[in-house]
């Protein structure tokens, strides 16, 4: 009769929560690209017409399927980590790609309110 014996996981259940935590993440900022620039570009569009835009709101309104890329590719660099990687840190990987995440969505509240804030 064999005896099942316990071997050390690979990938520690933190890697797996901090992974979970990254979809949650970009989840919020995919919805964001996708369903709330689209709002705020009618918004502006009813409010300013043909006014010029601050730099950074224009950016984000013309380029937003480049950052709806980096949503999907965070977590696909986080899933290649936390799966592949034999590093006993992935962790912090995965930490760090959140926070470039956050980052991301920082920067889109920004500029979608910016236009809000200053005087066009």
């Amino acid at each position: 009769m064999k005896t099942m014996v316990s071997h050390p996981s690979k990938h520690p259940p933190m890697d797996w929560v901090a992974f979970a935590l990254l979809l949650v993440v970009s989840a919020t900022n995919l919805f964001s690209m996708l369903r709330l620039i689209p709002i705020f570009q009618r918004i502006y569009n009813d409010l300013f017409g043909e006014k010029l835009l601050p730099p950074i709101t224009s950016f984000i309104l013309h380029w937003r399927f480049l950052f709806v890329s980096l949503a999907f590719l965070w977590p696909a660099i986080g899933i290649f980590i936390v799966y592949f990687s034999t590093n006993r840190n992935a962790i912090r990987f995965v930490l760090g790609l959140i926070l470039a995440t956050l980052i991301q969505i920082g920067f889109t509240v920004i500029a979608l309110f910016l236009p809000l804030v200053v005087d066009i």
